[in-house]
């Protein structure tokens, strides 16, 4: 599906080994996680993940010089393995709430770590951890949960990748 932010199952899953394949998956609504029961998407039904992900909207800088590009990511997060993906809003203007927010970045950010994660608690501690020891990037606070949908992307994104390590090191060092 595309666009639905009530979908809760996802049945198809998707091995992501290059660009390729992860750009055939984000051009559709997809999920970082599986889940049992035809991944129907609940913190109760989460099975594992083997990636940690983060996501980047500007929302609420209302500076153009303060917008977190993917440059800022680079420098906060030198030597850690990331995909960036551009969102299906990256650079558009919007309306939010009868106030006009001007065209700025917008991406979604996965991390691989290499390892499956199968306690849904450990999961999401990661996943709060880039939040919380990252403040300057703004991870959006609602990429906490192990059930995060992210909305398809154009089939013209942006994709890109640094090669590095994997961020549950550079968290595990930072004692999480």
């Amino acid at each position: 599906t595309k666009g639905d932010k009530t979908n809760s199952s996802f049945a198809k899953e998707c091995k992501i080994i290059n660009e390729y394949t992860l750009r055939n998956a984000v051009t559709f609504d997809h999920l970082m996680a599986t889940f049992t029961t035809n991944n129907v998407r609940r913190k109760d039904t989460f099975v594992s993940a083997n990636v940690l992900y983060g996501d980047i909207d500007n929302e609420g800088i209302d500076n153009e010089e303060d917008f977190i590009t993917l440059d800022d990511v680079r420098i906060a997060l030198p030597g850690i393995e990331f995909w960036c993906v551009t969102s299906k809003s990256h650079m558009l203007g919007k309306d939010n709430d009868g106030v006009y927010e001007s065209p700025r970045p917008k991406m979604h950010f996965y991390f691989p770590i290499g390892r499956e994660i199968t306690n849904v608690v450990e999961f999401e501690k990661y996943l709060s951890a880039i939040i919380n020891k990252f403040p300057q990037l703004h991870f959006d606070r609602h990429c906490s949960n192990c059930n995060r949908l992210f909305f398809a992307t154009t089939p013209k994104t942006l994709i890109t990748h640094q090669d590095g390590e994997s961020i549950t090191t550079l968290l595990d060092r930072m004692l999480i």
